[in-house]
């Protein structure tokens, strides 16, 4: 029985395990660090599409530690979109997914702070700087 619920809950993962990428800092606010998949850009025009985790420091009542998504960034716009995440709590325990969006990606201007701006230049490159 446990077995079975173990392999509902991963089948229910969208995307990779935490410690199944080899994720590179890219940003860092007091909330926490923020990390990419180097492996996982792939550019389409002005979009770059990127697999990113989130650590938070402080684990909130939602029980979140740790949140892995599959974003985009329309680098000309300066907008970005998520399509899918995967929620984890504390020891790597994972809690839900949401799944990908019908459509794709919903975009919605950058919000400004220092950490999304370390990753709108690591993602964007040149394109990312003002």
């Amino acid at each position: 029985m446990a077995t079975t619920i173990l392999l509902a809950a991963l089948a229910a993962q969208t995307l990779p395990a935490p410690g199944a990428v080899r994720w590179e800092r890219v940003a860092e606010e007091s909330s926490g660090p923020s990390f990419l998949d180097p492996a996982s850009l792939t550019r389409d025009g002005d979009v770059v599409r990127f697999l990113s985790r989130t650590d938070r420091r402080i684990v909130a009542r939602d029980g979140i530690h740790v949140l892995v998504v599959q974003a985009a960034i329309d680098c000309r716009r300066r907008m970005i979109g998520f399509s899918a995440g995967d929620a984890y709590g504390e020891g790597g325990r994972f809690l839900f997914s949401v799944p990908v969006r019908p459509g794709g990606d919903r975009f919605q201007p950058l919000p400004a702070s220092p950490g999304v701006d370390q990753v709108f230049r690591r993602v964007c490159g040149e394109a990312g700087r003002r």
